[in-house]
């Protein structure tokens, strides 16, 4: 792996501009565009970790989430099921709008209930688990979508949390996209990035100057989106003669 001012400072040199002062400051800005275009498109890899919901069946998402790929239970032969997703699930309300603990009719103990009259949201389930005095979670179970499998999700971008709701087990796994990873206080660059990283800094860089023609700003665009689908083929790839292939292919069928 490298370092994106190791990459910077490569590109700089090679082209003959300035490694200090303000030019290095502005092209390193772009560069961290660049790298991001990269990142969230090809070389990010999914995180994978075990997580478990709190008690209202809320999952706190980490600082560098940034999107969600999977979440389920590792079943016995180590596969991962999903959850089912659930976009409209509601989050927890507990304790209830009077600030007691809504599971129970107010003037009953868990004791005291008659199974017979209180349902939990599972078909042939009489418990009162999920008995809500006031009804403030029935939409939770009883809404659009019903109980799906193992358990349902959905992804709270606006709080960075993931609410769950019908699981069957604690014990989660979930895979996301995370942040572009840094090394020190400098950006990683996989070494096969490096090649589109230098096509995306020439276009960009040609694209703040007046003087360039218009048809070399295309022709540098298309050189960069060329070297980009070439790095998706490399990182997929399992032997050079598959790069070679592709390559030779690609260099003729990009079109813009």
């Amino acid at each position: 792996m490298l370092q994106l001012d190791e990459v910077l400072r490569g590109y700089l040199l090679e082209k003959g501009y300035n490694t200090e002062g303000g030019d290095y400051q502005r092209m390193y800005q772009i560069a961290t565009r660049g790298l991001k275009d990269l990142h969230y498109d090809i070389t990010g890899t999914p995180i994978t970790v075990s997580m478990s919901p709190n008690k209202n069946g809320v999952i706190e998402l980490p600082s560098d989430f940034l999107n969600l790929v999977s979440i389920g239970v590792v079943n016995n032969a180590g596969e991962i099921i999903n959850l089912g997703h659930q976009p409209n699930l509601a989050p927890p309300t507990n304790p209830d709008n009077c600030g007691t603990d809504g599971r129970f009719p107010a003037t009953a103990t868990p004791s005291a209930v008659n199974n017979s009259q209180y349902f939990d949201g599972e078909i042939g389930s009489l418990s009162t688990s999920h008995i809500n005095a006031h009804g403030e979670s029935i939409g939770r179970y009883y809404g659009a979508g019903g109980r799906v499998g193992i358990g349902q999700y959905s992804l709270k971008r606006d709080t960075n949390q993931i609410i769950t709701a019908n699981l069957t087990t604690n014990n989660l796994v979930v895979q996301y996209l995370s942040s572009i990873g840094k090394e020190g206080k400098d950006f990683i660059v996989h070494e096969f990035a490096e090649e589109p990283l230098f096509a995306y800094l020439e276009w960009k860089r040609s694209a703040l100057k007046t003087t360039v023609p218009r048809g070399e700003k295309i022709a540098l665009m298309q050189e960069y989106y060329r070297v980009k689908m070439n790095l998706r083929i490399r990182l997929l790839a399992k032997n050079t003669q598959v790069i070679s292939q592709y390559s030779r292919k690609n260099d003729k069928a990009i079109k813009f």
